[in-house]
């Protein structure tokens, strides 16, 4: 049974607490930026691609800032942005319970105020990890508190140089609409969309849509696969989750592959710090700071085995690449690829794999 919604001060008196946090840190009370125009019209200072946590917590970064001419933009409908709720499928957050980030040093702001605020800190107390629907429930009320600017049912479609009235530089943006919004700085916060494809090999994409799927999908059929053999492709974060789903649906196997011996070391784990990458954009600009991520990009784009074609049959669609047989009714893949690496083969099987649909999620 889980934690009982009740008085515990209540979220009346928290978002009281924030109000007044936030008032007592705002000084300059001024507006940083002039405004400035581009045809007549006002131009935005930023335009924020994404409204997922990260779009979110950017907007809030430039609010402190007292930089408050800004607008988020996402193509997802209100409530439904970013992976919580729609394809990531893990029941709780990986990272722990504690960890801060959209609070930007604002304890009254944090996950586990606002937590304590409906559930008391017993529960709290007594959670492992932060369930998945809860972040996002979290982070709507972190967006409807702060009164962040966003506009829903929107995409960005394309971004061009252009001037303002008083000969700055600023960027066009043209929306699904037709609109052409001028910004003078642009931010993508489109999560992994924007750092590479969804991808999956070609003699996987070439299988019938009902044979194959991608674990970025929403709509995978998992009641389908009760009593059936699954290959899942790939062994990171989003293939376990899909791997466990499909098992809790009642497939008859799960079988993972995987273009590397598996380890138990977190390369990232530095990550955790945000001193770490406090300076990141600075470092980046130096020949160290390249050369670090140059060597993270070829991580995800360095050459594997190749792969081997897949071709469909009345009963099944078979994937083969070595000998070890392995019949398969679904196969789930999982994963990004970076855009600088997509010619580059990545995925290897052990054996053949005879699937009737295949799951991609490789990176």
């Amino acid at each position: 049974m889980g934690p009982q919604l009740g008085q515990h001060g209540g979220l009346a008196a928290l978002e009281a607490q924030v109000a007044r946090d936030i008032a007592l840190t705002a000084h300059p009370r001024m507006d940083w930026m002039v405004p400035r125009l581009r045809q007549g019209q006002p131009a935005l200072d930023v335009l924020i691609v994404g409204a997922g946590q990260s779009g979110l917590v950017t907007a809030f970064g430039l609010f402190r800032e007292r930089v408050r001419n800004v607008l988020c933009i996402d193509r997802a409908p209100a409530g439904r942005e970013g992976p919580w709720i729609t394809f990531a499928r893990m029941p709780t957050l990986r990272s722990p319970k504690d960890q801060s980030g959209p609070d930007l040093g604002i304890p009254s702001l944090t996950f586990q105020a606002w937590y304590e605020a409906q559930f008391g800190a017993e529960a709290f107390a007594e959670m492992s990890l932060i369930p998945s629907v809860q972040w996002h429930e979290y982070l709507m009320w972190y967006r409807r508190l702060l009164d962040l600017p966003v506009r829903n049912d929107v995409e960005a479609t394309a971004i061009e140089p252009g001037t303002l009235d008083d000969g700055g530089r600023c960027l066009l943006v043209t929306l699904s609409t037709g609109e052409v919004l001028a910004a003078r700085k642009v931010v993508l916060a489109t999560g992994q969309d924007g750092t590479g494809e969804w991808w999956m090999p070609d003699f996987v994409r070439n299988l019938p849509k009902e044979r194959r799927a991608h674990t970025c999908e929403v709509a995978i059929d998992f009641e389908a696969l009760r009593g059936r053999t699954v290959a899942v492709l790939g062994a990171g974060a989003s293939a376990m989750d899909n791997a466990a789903v499909a098992l809790e649906h009642g497939a008859k196997e799960v079988h993972q592959f995987c273009r590397r011996v598996p380890t138990m070391i977190q390369q990232y784990r530095w990550l955790t710090f945000a001193g770490f990458l406090r300076h990141m954009g600075d470092a980046l600009t130096s020949g160290a700071g390249a050369s670090w991520a140059t060597s993270c990009a070829s991580a995800k784009a360095s050459p594997r085995i190749p792969t081997t074609a897949c071709s469909p049959s009345p009963t099944s669609s078979c994937m083969s690449s070595g000998p070890g047989p392995m019949r398969a009714w679904k196969a789930i893949a999982s994963g990004w690829r970076h855009r600088a690496a997509r010619s580059t083969p990545t995925m290897r099987f052990a054996g053949p794999a005879c699937a009737r649909t295949c799951i991609c999620g490789l990176s």
